[in-house]
């Protein structure tokens, strides 16, 4: 990287073009992209309009408007691996109907990394993307308090994203985004309450949610970001939470018991009947060794008595996943797609860890350390559930594809390939 290039990254993104530079496809992509980030936590549906808009406007794009092909970043070629190993797994598997829409899902959160690679050319776009998410989340936050303390709530559920541990895996990715830009960047005092707010909103949904794996999760990662920025007030965000379970289990008896429970050492680290359901996966990965029964194929049918996998394995009507994102993995795509998850974490870590000295703008910091957390968070998450779900993905491949093209703006390429290994971080 040239001293020009890294003058211009640490001043922020000159290089991108203005507002008036977009032509009209361009200015809809990008904000379809927003309103799609938005909708992630509200509306299953809205943000599959908004998915199917920019996936049409982005093709109509690629192959009507842009002539040059940009250079695929590394967390691209770890994608396109990942949708590839799917492919085969689903060609190779005995049923061709869920194997179909395992493939769909995969390609829906691939894509979407190069829709936002599209989309985002402006200064200023990681402010919109962090406002997106903060308004989306924190309107779900309001309308989830609603249904909790005056509609009722038999069962936990976060809206679109759905039950306790996914939504806390996604609550979570959130907070650590939002901390991160606080403690980062200097916004206006306006903009620090509303972002504030939404912190605490997302804190009381986290700590009603009884996920114990994430708010793990967030104590170890949240303590980990606040030595990492030296920005000693994060740490209070972990204090709420603790207060917030605290104020939950002395209002509700069942959590009491289960924090009781928790509280002897033996119980804590024991994950309920999941080494069952893990030794079961195995048994399916042993059977179908290079590419599994299929993507989606773990569970068919609801009715286990119907389940052609679950039912041959013993495997219990309430168990519709190996609830381990690797396990899970091998039992569905094979050593094929294990494979290919590993090179798409080595991938998205070494993206990360190559702008650790880097000196970055300010916004641009704040995005890479949230992300940095974001995909710690859903590694956590992997150990008791397939972490890679819909939102989830969308979420960190629009961060990683913000990322990319923030810094490819400054340094050519994809931005990971030119620096001086003597280039320090710039520090505030």
């Amino acid at each position: 990287m040239s001293g020009d290039q890294i003058g211009t990254v640490a001043q922020g993104i000159e290089p991108m073009v203005g507002a008036a530079g977009l032509t009209a496809l361009e200015r809809g992509l990008r904000w379809s992209v927003l309103f799609t980030v938005a909708m992630l936590p509200l509306s299953e549906a809205a943000k599959n309009i908004g998915f199917a808009v920019s996936l049409a406007l982005y093709l109509t794009l690629l192959f009507l408007h842009d002539r040059q092909r940009p250079a695929l970043p590394l967390v691209g070629l770890g994608l396109l691996g990942l949708f590839g190993a799917t492919v085969l797994s689903a060609l190779a598997s005995e049923y061709p109907y869920p194997a179909a829409r395992g493939v769909w899902e995969v390609f829906r959160h691939a894509s979407f990394f190069f829709i936002a690679l599209r989309a985002f050319r402006l200064d200023g776009d990681i402010g919109r993307f962090v406002a997106a998410i903060a308004v989306g989340t924190g309107a779900a936050a309001l309308v989830f308090f609603y249904q909790y303390f005056l509609v009722g709530m038999p069962l936990f559920r976060f809206l679109s994203i759905g039950g306790k541990n996914a939504s806390a895996q996604f609550l979570v990715m959130v907070l650590l985004l939002l901390l991160s830009v606080l403690a980062v960047v200097r916004v206006e005092a306006r903009e620090r309450w509303a972002l504030a707010a939404a912190v605490i909103a997302l804190l009381l949904v986290l700590g009603i949610s009884e996920a114990r794996t994430m708010w793990i999760a967030f104590i170890v990662l949240g303590f980990g970001l606040t030595v990492w920025l030296r920005r000693w007030w994060v740490a209070v965000a972990v204090v709420v939470l603790v207060g917030v379970v605290t104020v939950v289990a002395i209002q509700d008896q069942a959590v009491r018991e289960r924090l009781a429970y928790l509280s002897k050492a033996r119980n804590f680290l024991r994950f309920s009947e999941r080494p069952v359901v893990w030794q079961q996966s195995l048994r399916i990965w042993r059977d179908h060794p290079w590419f599994g029964v299929g993507p989606r194929a773990f569970k068919i049918d609801e009715d286990v008595s119907r389940d052609p996998v679950r039912s041959r394995y013993g495997i219990e009507g309430t168990q519709g996943q190996a609830h381990n994102l690797w396990v899970h993995t091998a039992a569905e795509m094979g050593a094929v797609g294990l494979l290919a998850l590993f090179g798409w974490m080595a991938a998205v870590g070494i993206s990360l860890w190559r702008l650790h000295r880097i000196p970055l703008d300010p916004w641009v910091r704040g995005l890479w350390v949230g992300t940095v957390g974001a995909f710690g968070a859903m590694m956590i998450a992997g150990v008791t559930e397939p972490a890679i779900g819909y939102e989830h993905s969308l979420l960190l491949n629009a961060e990683l594809a913000l990322l990319a093209t923030t810094v490819a703006s400054a340094c050519g390429d994809d931005g990971l390939r030119r620096r001086k290994p003597g280039v320090q971080e710039g520090r505030r």
